[in-house]
């Protein structure tokens, strides 16, 4: 990103507009052209593809075969393994064989078994290493690239929080491995939310939101040091992102989830006067029941609030990204970031032109 785009985008990101649930001015676009690659596309040889087409299904099937071999050999090499494994009945050689197995599976297509044995292998490797050992992470990467292939929610989700809970529990907050795996988790959250893939849309929007929240304030506890802006930018939008879900889910709720229990009606007293007989006025009173207009009103006033609340967090992110990039250097990151967050921007004027009156 040049210099002059991103002075573009300061300026308008100096346009926000905080003072209430009204659309924020969309930071500027940013488009690039390879002038080089527009005038000169590259062209493609139909018949070189199909040649191509061809060896790559010859391989293919020669691959194919070999993870058969493959997998036969794992095989016969953990049941070699776990006969004279003795006292050693947890070594690597075990594990890397289960991995390998496990890895041959997923080339296979079989991923009910890749699972089942990626999971063997993380068993073997928590006895050995410990139940926090930084040595799960990578098989619970692949683990949880299984799950989705599978289609496995739950054990996607399951493997994203322990995911994290390892890089928690090896290292501080602000470590960029810990930020990364938090942004795995938030996003797949919002993920499963939006898709309807756990159920309580809700829950998992919350989770998210607060997963950041309590991340960012460990953070901004800390000491400067160098990439705690970038970090913090990346934790901002993230936690602008799942509380645009969670508008949206406070958006579609009844407002009977908003009762507080109140009855429908109340009683109070009426008088009028009356004329009696003598020619005297007098008054006579009497108890009616009438609607309970807090019935009817809190409902909506307390969603509204709501929404307020969530709206004012998503902004006060949004602005805080812009404070921790305004005064970076260019750079892969904090362009990427400057991009995300003018698609977070957009999302939420989205949200607000269509939805608050």
């Amino acid at each position: 990103m040049c210099l002059l785009q991103r002075l573009r985008l300061v300026l308008s990101t100096c346009l926000l507009l905080l003072g209430s649930a009204s659309p924020l001015h969309s930071f500027s676009q940013v488009s690039q052209l390879d002038d080089e690659s527009a005038e000169h596309p590259e062209l493609i040889d139909v018949e070189s593809e199909s040649e191509a087409i061809d060896e790559f299904d010859e391989f293919d099937e020669k691959a194919h075969e070999q993870a058969l071999l493959d997998r036969d050999s794992y095989e016969q090499i953990i049941n070699e393994l776990e006969n004279n494994s003795g006292q050693n009945a947890y070594s690597n050689e075990l594990s890397e064989a289960y991995l390998n197995l496990a890895a041959t599976s997923f080339s296979l297509g079989d991923f009910d078994k890749a699972a089942e044995t990626y999971d063997q292998a993380l068993q073997i490797i928590r006895i050995s290493t410990g139940l926090n050992s930084l040595q799960q992470l990578p098989i619970l990467q692949v683990l949880l690239e299984t799950s989705v292939a599978r289609s496995d929610w739950q054990a996607v989700d399951t493997n994203a929080h322990l995911i994290f809970h390892i890089n928690r529990r090896n290292f501080p907050a602000g470590d960029r491995r810990r930020v990364e795996a938090l942004i795995q988790l938030g996003t797949w959250k919002i993920k499963a939310a939006s898709e309807d893939m756990l159920g309580g849309f809700r829950d998992k929007t919350e989770e998210a939101a607060d997963l950041y929240s309590n991340e960012i304030r460990q953070l901004e506890s800390l000491d400067d040091y160098e990439g705690k802006d970038l970090n913090l930018a990346t934790l901002y939008l993230g936690e602008a992102r799942s509380n645009i879900a969670l508008a949206m889910n406070i958006l579609e709720k009844p407002l009977s989830d908003y009762s507080t229990g109140q009855q429908r009606t109340t009683m109070t007293q009426k008088c009028r006067l009356v004329r009696l007989a003598n020619g005297t006025v007098t008054q006579i009173c009497e108890t009616v029941e009438v609607p309970n207009m807090q019935y009817y009103l809190d409902p909506s006033i307390r969603k509204n609030q709501e929404i307020s609340m969530t709206l004012a967090t998503i902004r006060r992110a949004i602005t805080n990204t812009f404070d921790m990039l305004k005064e970076e250097s260019p750079g892969e990151q904090s362009d990427q970031l400057f991009i995300e967050m003018q698609e977070v921007t957009e999302a939420y004027n989205t949200f607000v032109t269509k939805n608050i009156q």
